[in-house]
């Protein structure tokens, strides 16, 4: 098996587009449910800074984070997403230790995000890496998100 491979903000929008479509049915809910994809993928590349784990040429892990605070308040992860065939290889927590020192190397005093309650893998790396939620919403009467945050200055 060919290394994996981590690099930042070198995808193309098609590379994003591909990854983001492989791993819609495993987002809780489905992202292409929520979203269209092609215009998520574009709003990634074009705002978003992307942590990317790459394998034999495959975007195979993507952390997308918003850093356009002019304030340097807060970020936002908007995706963390990784192709199933990868699972089991520490990518996520490889990306999200690696947004967090750029973030911190920025100067931003938080990361926040949003997460639904039912995607129990995420809410358990979110906490494992110090997030705590801070506010609980539904989006409709199915849709049950929590909201985390990050403290980077303590």
């Amino acid at each position: 098996m060919e290394p994996l491979i981590y690099k930042r903000k070198v995808a193309s929008t098609s590379d994003i587009y591909e990854h983001l479509k492989k791993c819609s049915k495993h987002h809780v809910p489905a992202l292409d449910t929520r979203v269209d994809i092609q215009n998520y993928a574009k709003k990634l590349f074009d705002y978003a800074q992307t942590f990317e784990c790459w394998n034999s040429g495959d975007l195979v892990g993507l952390l997308a984070i918003y850093c356009n605070d002019k304030n340097y308040n807060s970020s936002f992860i908007s995706n963390l997403s990784v192709i199933s065939s990868h699972y089991k290889q520490n990518i996520a927590s490889q990306l999200l230790e690696r947004c967090i020192e750029y973030t911190k190397i920025l100067g931003f005093d938080s990361i926040n995000l949003e997460v639904h309650i039912g995607n129990i893998a995420a809410l358990s790396l979110y906490k494992k890496y110090g997030f705590s939620q801070f506010l609980y919403h539904s989006n409709d009467e199915k849709s049950y998100y929590i909201q985390m945050k990050k403290n980077l200055n303590s």
